[in-house]
């Protein structure tokens, strides 16, 4: 970058290794679906939890396997349940009532 154009830039625009620079780092995007992730996954863990409860068997002797095709399902239920509910507020902002 010239120095002319350097010169008319704001101190947090420059783009240079200078330790002097007040821009911090944008975060990546990458880390906000992580973050729903894991929501949606710690959410499914809890339920299918309960549901093993409820069907009355021990969690403990489950094998690994079968635990994991039981979150599995709870988190497909929740993406499903999400997607359903966006759904409906898109239909709802465009003034769309199909359900009634």
């Amino acid at each position: 970058m010239s120095h002319a154009i350097k010169d008319h830039l704001p101190k947090t625009v420059l783009s240079d290794n200078n330790p002097n620079d007040t821009m911090k780092p944008i975060p990546y995007v990458g880390a906000v679906p992580l973050k729903y992730k894991r929501y949606i996954r710690n959410k499914a863990i809890e339920r299918a939890r309960t549901r093993i409860i409820v069907a009355r068997n021990d969690p403990r002797k489950l094998n690994q396997q079968d635990l994991e095709v039981v979150v599995r399902e709870e988190e497909d239920k929740i993406k499903g349940s999400i997607k359903e509910k966006g759904l409906m507020a898109v239909l709802a902002l465009l003034g769309l009532n199909f359900f009634v």
